[in-house]
């Protein structure tokens, strides 16, 4: 089989990502901006103690499919991730399900933070309220943040389309200040907090009702720690003469994004009483910025706010790329969308569509928040309970099986979390709907898309295979 020939531009000089490199996209992608967008309603949810034990538990939960992730990606070591994987135990037909459902889980997220840096900036520049463009489904859309979000869009959209290597530098920058600055913050708020804002460390509500809110929760877990598994995506640009596995990069980037989730919470549980914040536009920059020094703690919490939208917007981009790229790579996809690795280079085609995508998020508005969150949750915890099926197949028809800890238990305890997540994530939108949530239709309307694409390539599909 020969490779697609790419349309694409980019730098054509060799470059790779460096270790640190890797683990800013996957600690970058899983962190982004949900800390600051999300945190009210974690809070009148869970609770401080609530909310950081969920975060604790997922991230914990998730370990043990990382570790699966490792161990995979040192035996499938093809670009692609989980739709190498997937083609590697199921064949083509699986790989390309996994693979459609992961492409609209990463053109999500560039969707989700389209609409979220506009909104976050905005606060940032201190911009009075806009004139409003228009309405949709009952929320209305400032000018300003239209602006500044399509003005982000478009430049994230030109870093990636010069190369991985101007991508990786820009991630590189942005996430070390997003790590010092959450230094600061939870330095800050173990000073000046005070434990007494923290009670009632659960919202006052029945047992019934505390079992909802943890769950709501706990079922956003997928979404806000989804992001290591864009460094299998990237196996083809690691140092060539590194020691560090991907397996260790992306257990590294769970735990640290589990430990910046829970000090986030206590920061900003720790500095003001949580129920006076929760209705807040955005309660984690409320808490900093009307404490002692807020004139200078507020725009930090914004500046690092932002710098999560871009570093989580910049590696989704990638991420996208590289699935669309994968399923090219297969005629999976028309060959347009494939990306050359010896160039660098990242297809037009795709780029475009995934800017495209932005821009029909960006007119929808904020209202179309929570469906992108709950759809793309569920996307990937597809892509997870698959991923942890194939390494249990591979692991066991290994004659000497090792080189993952805890072994056949790991494996089992991971199936039954991504199995878990999943359900919990098909479930939750039906439950709080009254009638058809719009991601059954959003998942509905993708499906049909994706067996059409199927049945109008499967020629095409099927001589690449054979070939």
């Amino acid at each position: 089989m020969t490779n697609p020939t790419p349309q694409a531009v980019g730098d054509s000089a060799a470059s790779t990502l460096s270790v640190f490199g890797l683990f800013a996209m996957g600690f970058g992608q899983i962190v982004g901006v949900g800390w600051i967008i999300i945190m009210g309603s974690w809070l009148a949810a869970g609770g401080p103690v609530g909310t950081m034990s969920m975060l604790l538990l997922g991230g914990v939960l998730l370990l043990s499919v990382s570790l699966c992730y490792g161990w995979i990606s040192q035996r499938v070591r093809e670009p692609g991730g989980e739709i190498a994987y997937a083609k590697a135990v199921f064949g083509q037909r699986v790989a390309f399900i996994i693979g459609w459902f992961i492409a609209l889980f990463a053109i999500a997220i560039v969707s989700f933070l389209t609409i979220s840096f506009g909104w976050v900036t905005s606060i940032l520049l201190g911009l009075p309220k806009g004139p409003v463009l228009y309405e949709v489904f009952g929320q209305s859309i400032d000018a300003y943040q239209f602006a500044l979000s399509l003005i982000g869009l478009l430049t994230v959209s030109l870093i990636n389309l010069l190369g991985i290597k101007n991508a990786g530098n820009f991630q590189n920058l942005a996430t070390l200040f997003l790590i010092v600055a959450a230094f600061v913050m939870i330095g800050v708020s173990f000073s000046f907090g005070s434990i007494s804002n923290i009670e009632p460390f659960f919202p006052p509500a029945s047992d019934t009702s505390l079992v909802n809110g943890l769950v709501k929760v706990f079922i956003t877990v997928p979404f806000f720690f989804a992001g290591f598994q864009i460094i299998p995506q990237l196996v083809e640009h690691m140092p060539k003469k590194s020691n560090v596995s991907l397996g260790l990069i992306m257990v590294v980037s769970v735990i640290s994004a589990g430990l910046f989730y829970a000090g986030i919470t206590l920061a900003v549980s720790l500095l003001a009483p949580w129920q006076n914040i929760i209705d807040a536009e955005l309660p984690v920059y409320e808490a900093f910025s009307n404490m002692q020094f807020g004139e200078i703690l507020g725009p930090v919490v914004l500046v690092a706010g932002t710098l999560g939208i871009l570093t989580t917007w910049n590696s989704a981009f990638v991420w996208a790329l590289k699935i669309l790229s994968a399923l090219a790579k297969d005629h999976m996809i028309p060959e347009r969308f494939y990306s050359s690795p010896e160039k660098k280079a990242a297809s037009v085609s795709s780029i475009l569509l995934i800017l495209v995508s932005g821009l029909a998020a960006l007119f929808l508005g904020r209202s179309f928040i929570l469906p992108i969150v709950n759809f793309a949750a569920a996307s990937i915890s597809l892509a997870m309970v698959c991923t942890t099926i194939c390494v249990y197949i591979l692991y066991k028809n290994e004659p000497v099986a090792e080189g993952l800890w805890g072994g056949m238990a790991t494996i089992i305890f991971a199936i039954i979390t991504a199995v878990s997540m999943f359900g919990l994530a098909l479930y939750e939108p039906w439950k709080a709907a009254e009638g058809v949530p719009l991601e059954a239709v959003v998942f509905l309307i993708w499906t049909s898309l994706g067996v059409l694409l199927w049945w109008s390539r499967g020629k095409k599909i099927s001589k690449a295979h054979r070939g």
